[in-house]
């Protein structure tokens, strides 16, 4: 791959896992820290000044764990922090990658790999991630692996958890996304996916997670591990928002509107689509609390299946919700004022218009390929919520006592963030479903 030509020397070993300990490097950090600031804050800080960053963001602990906040007043429009694209791992489909010189052996390991199918940019990055914690990069990326990056007991990707802390999402579909890929790192890297303790995954696994939930995309074949900018949490509506500027190659992050000091500075991971929430859960390791994009993945012939903005033949009928719900209600639902209602009626398929689904039904045939034995409103809605209390029916744990150990593990600061997100993820589920049942349940009202 182009810009890989540099030659890996030195004593790295080539495949072999990281040297270096981040529980010792933290170790050692923090005999120089005072109790007020982390390491992490402690390394942030240092870096912005050996790089001569020009920022207004200063790293802040959140509800999220650490994210940015701004340091001083910022109006719409002004640049809150602009990082350099030569500080940053770029792969452009195009160009080629960009990163700063080092040895970087398992990446070039990587990048000359004879397969049919060349890694793709995520596992390419990892592969620098993983040089980078070693001390087989250069000094800034070998600081930020080591100090800021969170550790491998602190992931909350499913992808990086045991069969038993995978059993806690219950939910067979995100459990078996996160097993086929810790199979396929396993596959593509069976050296360097030895766990880092019983209860941890391997490196490679948490240099990748580090990069998928991280990373950005510039552009259609553009990709970016931007550090200081990758410490931007999401937020469903954020004050901000990254861009790359073309003139000076730097990558920004843009205040979407005023900012006051001390406010956290957030993005948006999902864009105006938003993500389902077990998109959320595999990609970033969080799901937010009420999210009008989540989904119910219902078990229907293809001609009933729900199509962002269309509407299919036989589905469910849209004036007869709003009468049974009510104006207001309605209203609420269409505009996500109640987010699980409106990501319940999203679930759902709807009917056409009576004249388009007359005139569909007469150019269907009456048997044979293309034939559509449509069944009626109240036999689907009667199916959809079979289906849903299905769901709900089958988990070892009900949505009341998910919620109340929720709250306990999120007022326990020694709580672990995976158990925390497990619940979590758990409760929005029975939150959707059970609005779900309840849309239903209203519908089939003689």
């Amino acid at each position: 791959m182009k810009g890989l030509a540099r030659k890996a020397g030195g004593d790295a070993r080539r495949g072999a896992a990281p040297r270096a300990s981040r529980k010792t490097v933290k170790a050692v950090a923090s005999a120089s820290v005072s109790s007020t600031q982390t390491v992490e804050a402690k390394v942030f800080r240092e870096l912005v000044e050996a790089v001569n960053l020009r920022s207004h963001v200063d790293i802040s602990a959140t509800q999220h764990g650490n994210g940015l906040a701004a340091l001083k007043a910022v109006k719409k429009g002004e640049v809150l922090l602009s990082v350099p694209r030569a500080l940053s791992i770029v792969l452009d489909y195009k160009a080629g990658l960009q990163i700063a010189e080092g040895q970087w052996p398992r990446l070039q390991e990587g990048a000359g790999r004879d397969d049919p199918e060349p890694l793709t940019w995520d596992l390419l990055m990892a592969l620098a991630l993983m040089d980078a914690l070693a001390g087989d990069g250069d000094a800034f990326w070998g600081a930020w692996a080591q100090a800021v990056l969170p550790p491998p007991e602190a992931l909350c990707l499913p992808m990086c958890w045991s069969a038993q802390r995978l059993g806690a999402l219950q939910h067979d579909a995100i459990v078996d996304g996160a097993t086929k890929q810790q199979a396929r790192l396993k596959r593509l890297f069976p050296a360097l996916c030895d766990p880092v303790d019983l209860d941890s995954c391997s490196w490679l696994a948490w240099a990748f997670a580090c990069v998928r939930s991280r990373s950005l995309r510039l552009g259609d074949d553009m990709f970016a591990f931007v550090p200081f900018l990758d410490m931007a949490n999401h937020a469903h509506k954020p004050n901000a928002a990254f861009r790359l500027d073309e003139a000076s190659g730097a990558i920004e992050l843009v205040a979407l509107g005023d900012v006051a000091p001390g406010d956290e500075v957030t993005i948006s991971y999902s864009g105006p689509e938003g993500l389902t929430n077990q998109r959320f859960m595999a990609q970033y390791g969080f799901v937010p609390t009420g999210n009008p994009a989540d989904r119910i993945a219902f078990d229907l012939p293809e001609e009933l299946r729900p199509v962002p903005g269309g509407l299919v033949a036989g589905g469910l009928n849209l004036e007869r919700i709003q009468d049974r719900l009510g104006d207001a209600l309605f209203m609420e639902a269409l505009s996500a004022k109640n987010p699980y209602t409106h990501a319940a009626l999203k679930s759902f398929p709807m009917a056409r218009e009576p004249e388009e689904q007359a005139a569909a039904a007469a150019a269907a045939p009456a048997s044979g390929p293309g034939s559509q034995a449509v069944m009626s409103d109240m036999q689907l809605a009667k199916t959809l919520r079979d289906q849903c209390h299905a769901m709900l029916d089958v988990l070892p744990t009900n949505l009341d006592d998910d919620e109340e150990a929720l709250k306990k593990a999120g007022a326990d600061k020694g709580s672990d963030p995976r158990d925390v997100a497990a619940l979590a993820y758990r409760v929005e589920r029975k939150r959707l479903l059970r609005a779900a049942i309840t849309l239903l349940d209203i519908y089939l009202r003689a």
